[in-house]
Protein backbone atom coordinates (compact mmCIF):
# COMPACT_ATOMS: atom_id res chain seq x y z
CA UNK A 1 0.00 0.00 0.00
CA UNK A 2 1.57 3.50 -0.65
CA UNK A 3 1.93 5.93 1.97
CA UNK A 4 -0.17 8.09 0.42
CA UNK A 5 -3.23 5.56 0.76
CA UNK A 6 -2.75 6.04 4.72
CA UNK A 7 -4.29 8.44 6.94
CA UNK A 8 -3.24 9.65 10.44
CA UNK A 9 -5.18 10.77 13.31
CA UNK A 10 -3.11 12.87 15.82
CA UNK A 11 -0.81 13.95 12.89
CA UNK A 12 0.47 16.61 14.92
CA UNK A 13 2.32 14.18 17.33
CA UNK A 14 5.53 11.77 17.91
CA UNK A 15 4.25 8.63 15.69
CA UNK A 16 2.49 11.26 13.59
CA UNK A 17 4.61 13.73 12.25
CA UNK A 18 6.95 10.30 11.28
CA UNK A 19 4.35 9.21 9.18
CA UNK A 20 3.42 12.46 7.64
CA UNK A 21 7.36 12.65 7.03
CA UNK A 22 6.82 9.51 4.94
CA UNK A 23 4.16 10.87 3.26
CA UNK A 24 0.90 9.62 5.10
CA UNK A 25 -2.30 11.68 4.71
CA UNK A 26 -2.85 13.76 7.96
CA UNK A 27 -6.24 13.57 8.64
CA UNK A 28 -7.16 17.19 10.44
CA UNK A 29 -10.27 15.91 12.41
CA UNK A 30 -11.44 16.40 16.07
CA UNK A 31 -11.61 12.53 17.12
CA UNK A 32 -14.29 13.55 20.04
CA UNK A 33 -16.36 14.62 16.89
CA UNK A 34 -18.28 11.51 15.08
CA UNK A 35 -19.44 13.78 12.01
CA UNK A 36 -15.81 15.62 12.11
CA UNK A 37 -13.52 12.34 12.03
CA UNK A 38 -16.21 10.69 9.02
CA UNK A 39 -16.14 14.10 6.97
CA UNK A 40 -11.89 14.05 6.97
CA UNK A 41 -11.74 10.28 6.09
CA UNK A 42 -14.01 10.64 3.54
CA UNK A 43 -12.88 13.25 1.52
CA UNK A 44 -8.90 12.01 2.20
CA UNK A 45 -9.76 9.21 -0.23
CA UNK A 46 -7.18 7.18 1.90
CA UNK A 47 -7.79 2.93 2.18
CA UNK A 48 -6.03 2.78 5.76
CA UNK A 49 -6.43 4.98 9.09
CA UNK A 50 -3.74 4.64 11.31
CA UNK A 51 -5.23 6.01 15.11
CA UNK A 52 -2.53 7.76 16.75
CA UNK A 53 -4.56 10.66 18.05
CA UNK A 54 -4.58 10.15 22.14
CA UNK A 55 -3.23 11.97 25.23
CA UNK A 56 -0.02 10.64 26.10
CA UNK A 57 0.96 12.20 29.44
CA UNK A 58 0.91 9.66 31.61
CA UNK A 59 0.76 12.11 34.61
CA UNK A 60 -1.74 14.45 32.85
CA UNK A 61 -3.80 11.53 32.08
CA UNK A 62 -4.06 10.60 36.12
CA UNK A 63 -4.94 13.83 37.50
CA UNK A 64 -8.75 13.86 38.08
CA UNK A 65 -9.99 17.20 36.67
CA UNK A 66 -8.51 15.67 32.73
CA UNK A 67 -10.45 12.34 33.33
CA UNK A 68 -13.06 13.50 31.12
CA UNK A 69 -11.02 15.02 28.67
CA UNK A 70 -8.96 11.63 28.19
CA UNK A 71 -11.89 9.95 28.21
CA UNK A 72 -13.31 11.77 25.70
CA UNK A 73 -9.93 11.49 23.21
CA UNK A 74 -8.83 8.43 24.11
CA UNK A 75 -12.17 5.76 24.09
CA UNK A 76 -14.52 7.71 22.25
CA UNK A 77 -12.19 9.32 20.01
CA UNK A 78 -11.00 5.43 19.23
CA UNK A 79 -15.00 4.51 19.00
CA UNK A 80 -15.66 7.56 16.39
CA UNK A 81 -12.78 6.69 14.19
CA UNK A 82 -13.64 3.19 13.60
CA UNK A 83 -17.28 3.82 13.12
CA UNK A 84 -15.93 6.27 10.98
CA UNK A 85 -13.64 3.16 9.05
CA UNK A 86 -16.35 1.14 9.10
CA UNK A 87 -19.13 3.33 7.55
CA UNK A 88 -16.07 3.82 4.67
CA UNK A 89 -15.47 0.30 4.26
CA UNK A 90 -11.54 0.97 4.99
CA UNK A 91 -8.64 -0.35 7.35
CA UNK A 92 -7.52 1.21 10.77
CA UNK A 93 -4.71 0.41 12.66
CA UNK A 94 -4.71 1.55 16.66
CA UNK A 95 -1.43 2.43 18.43
CA UNK A 96 -1.43 1.12 22.01
CA UNK A 97 1.00 0.64 25.03
CA UNK A 98 2.77 -1.66 27.12
CA UNK A 99 1.10 0.70 29.78
CA UNK A 100 -1.93 -1.98 29.55
CA UNK A 101 0.14 -3.82 31.97
CA UNK A 102 0.93 -3.60 35.50
CA UNK A 103 4.54 -4.66 34.93
CA UNK A 104 4.77 -7.44 37.91
CA UNK A 105 5.87 -10.16 35.05
CA UNK A 106 9.07 -10.33 36.58
CA UNK A 107 10.33 -13.28 34.01
CA UNK A 108 10.38 -11.76 30.15
CA UNK A 109 8.51 -9.44 28.29
CA UNK A 110 4.58 -9.43 28.10
CA UNK A 111 3.24 -11.11 25.31
CA UNK A 112 0.21 -10.06 23.30
CA UNK A 113 -1.61 -13.20 24.92
CA UNK A 114 -0.88 -12.00 28.27
CA UNK A 115 -3.07 -10.45 30.72
CA UNK A 116 -3.67 -6.93 30.59
CA UNK A 117 -4.05 -5.30 34.11
CA UNK A 118 -3.23 -1.35 33.93
CA UNK A 119 -2.10 0.24 36.97
CA UNK A 120 -2.72 4.20 35.83
CA UNK A 121 -5.64 6.16 34.13
CA UNK A 122 -3.54 6.66 30.70
CA UNK A 123 -3.02 2.56 30.91
CA UNK A 124 -7.30 1.92 31.09
CA UNK A 125 -8.03 4.41 28.85
CA UNK A 126 -5.71 2.44 26.24
CA UNK A 127 -6.65 -0.33 27.29
CA UNK A 128 -10.55 0.44 26.68
CA UNK A 129 -10.00 1.65 23.28
CA UNK A 130 -8.30 -2.03 22.92
CA UNK A 131 -11.68 -3.10 24.27
CA UNK A 132 -13.36 -0.82 20.91
CA UNK A 133 -11.28 -2.38 18.77
CA UNK A 134 -11.87 -6.25 19.61
CA UNK A 135 -15.48 -5.41 20.23
CA UNK A 136 -16.16 -5.11 16.50
CA UNK A 137 -15.70 -7.97 15.78
CA UNK A 138 -14.30 -7.12 12.17
CA UNK A 139 -10.57 -8.10 10.65
CA UNK A 140 -10.40 -4.79 9.24
CA UNK A 141 -9.64 -3.19 12.97
CA UNK A 142 -6.28 -4.04 14.42
CA UNK A 143 -4.11 -3.05 17.06
CA UNK A 144 -0.71 -2.45 17.55
CA UNK A 145 1.65 -2.04 20.60
CA UNK A 146 4.56 -0.35 21.46
CA UNK A 147 6.70 0.79 24.02
CA UNK A 148 8.68 3.49 25.17
CA UNK A 149 9.42 5.51 21.96
CA UNK A 150 12.62 7.53 21.76
CA UNK A 151 12.27 10.82 19.12
CA UNK A 152 14.58 11.21 16.35
CA UNK A 153 15.04 14.49 16.70
CA UNK A 154 16.17 15.39 19.72
CA UNK A 155 19.02 14.11 22.01
CA UNK A 156 18.11 12.14 25.44
CA UNK A 157 18.50 14.43 27.93
CA UNK A 158 16.44 16.75 26.31
CA UNK A 159 13.50 14.46 26.84
CA UNK A 160 10.65 15.99 29.27
CA UNK A 161 11.07 12.37 31.77
CA UNK A 162 14.87 12.87 31.81
CA UNK A 163 14.86 16.29 34.28
CA UNK A 164 14.83 13.55 36.93
CA UNK A 165 17.71 11.55 35.60
CA UNK A 166 20.59 14.25 35.35
CA UNK A 167 22.63 12.65 38.23
CA UNK A 168 21.01 9.28 38.49
CA UNK A 169 18.74 6.99 36.53
CA UNK A 170 16.49 3.60 38.48
CA UNK A 171 17.12 -0.19 37.81
CA UNK A 172 13.89 -1.34 38.51
CA UNK A 173 11.68 0.78 35.73
CA UNK A 174 11.90 -0.93 32.32
CA UNK A 175 10.99 -0.84 28.47
CA UNK A 176 11.36 -2.34 25.43
CA UNK A 177 13.01 0.95 23.85
CA UNK A 178 12.97 1.65 20.35
CA UNK A 179 13.66 4.69 18.10
CA UNK A 180 10.34 6.64 16.65
CA UNK A 181 11.75 6.18 13.11
CA UNK A 182 12.12 2.30 13.56
CA UNK A 183 8.90 1.97 15.18
CA UNK A 184 7.03 3.86 12.13
CA UNK A 185 9.23 1.22 10.02
CA UNK A 186 7.80 -1.82 11.52
CA UNK A 187 4.26 -0.03 11.20
CA UNK A 188 4.04 0.92 8.38
CA UNK A 189 5.47 -2.76 7.60
CA UNK A 190 2.35 -4.01 9.50
CA UNK A 191 0.07 -1.60 7.00
CA UNK A 192 1.61 -2.97 3.80
CA UNK A 193 0.83 -6.45 4.71
CA UNK A 194 -2.52 -5.87 6.53
CA UNK A 195 -4.54 -8.67 5.44
CA UNK A 196 -2.23 -11.25 6.62
CA UNK A 197 -1.18 -9.45 10.02
CA UNK A 198 -2.72 -10.43 13.42
CA UNK A 199 -5.49 -8.38 14.89
CA UNK A 200 -2.61 -7.63 18.15
CA UNK A 201 0.83 -7.45 17.70
CA UNK A 202 4.11 -5.96 19.36
CA UNK A 203 5.98 -3.73 17.57
CA UNK A 204 9.05 -2.52 20.04
CA UNK A 205 12.47 -3.17 21.00
CA UNK A 206 14.28 -6.06 20.59
CA UNK A 207 15.58 -6.16 24.17
CA UNK A 208 13.99 -4.73 27.57
CA UNK A 209 16.06 -2.22 29.67
CA UNK A 210 16.07 -0.39 32.34
CA UNK A 211 15.97 3.40 31.84
CA UNK A 212 19.64 3.21 33.83
CA UNK A 213 21.06 0.74 30.98
CA UNK A 214 19.75 2.79 28.20
CA UNK A 215 21.51 6.52 29.57
CA UNK A 216 24.45 4.47 30.93
CA UNK A 217 25.21 3.79 27.31
CA UNK A 218 25.76 7.64 26.35
CA UNK A 219 26.55 8.66 29.81
CA UNK A 220 28.84 6.67 32.36
CA UNK A 221 28.53 9.47 34.96
CA UNK A 222 25.15 8.20 35.23
CA UNK A 223 24.54 6.57 38.85
CA UNK A 224 22.09 3.41 39.44
CA UNK A 225 18.98 4.37 41.47
CA UNK A 226 17.63 1.36 43.07
CA UNK A 227 14.88 2.52 44.84
CA UNK A 228 11.69 4.23 43.20
CA UNK A 229 11.30 7.77 44.02
CA UNK A 230 7.87 9.45 43.09
CA UNK A 231 8.19 12.70 41.39
CA UNK A 232 5.42 14.21 43.85
CA UNK A 233 1.86 14.69 44.72
CA UNK A 234 0.22 13.43 41.33
CA UNK A 235 2.37 11.73 39.35
CA UNK A 236 0.93 8.61 37.90
CA UNK A 237 2.18 5.00 38.97
CA UNK A 238 4.67 3.44 36.03
CA UNK A 239 4.59 -0.05 35.59
CA UNK A 240 7.75 -1.03 36.67
CA UNK A 241 8.85 -4.09 34.78
CA UNK A 242 7.27 -3.54 31.13
CA UNK A 243 8.37 -4.33 27.99
CA UNK A 244 6.75 -6.07 25.36
CA UNK A 245 7.57 -9.20 23.68
CA UNK A 246 8.63 -9.26 19.53
CA UNK A 247 8.72 -13.20 18.98
CA UNK A 248 5.50 -12.59 17.08
CA UNK A 249 6.32 -9.64 14.98
CA UNK A 250 10.09 -11.91 14.08
CA UNK A 251 8.08 -14.87 12.89
CA UNK A 252 6.30 -12.13 10.68
CA UNK A 253 9.34 -10.18 9.27
CA UNK A 254 8.93 -6.89 10.96
CA UNK A 255 11.76 -5.31 10.90
CA UNK A 256 12.90 -5.21 14.68
CA UNK A 257 15.69 -3.24 16.02
CA UNK A 258 17.81 -2.90 19.15
CA UNK A 259 17.75 0.19 21.64
CA UNK A 260 21.22 0.31 22.89
CA UNK A 261 22.38 0.33 19.32
CA UNK A 262 20.57 3.16 18.45
CA UNK A 263 21.26 5.00 21.31
CA UNK A 264 25.52 4.01 20.39
CA UNK A 265 25.28 4.96 17.22
CA UNK A 266 23.72 8.33 17.61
Amino acid sequence: MKNSLIGVTGAEGKVGRELIRRGCIPLECDVTNVDDVFLSIQRSGVELVIHCAAITDVDYCEKKENEKEVYNVNVRGTGHVITACQMLGIKMIYISTDHVFDGKKWVGSYKETDKTNPVNYYGYSKWAGELICRLTSNDKVKIVRTSYLIPNDIGLFQMPYMSSMIKSAPTMIKRTFLKMNHFVDGLLYFAENFDRMPSLLHISGTKKLSWYDLIHAKNKNILPRRRYISGGAGEAERPKNGGLDVSLSRKLGVPLFPALLEIEND
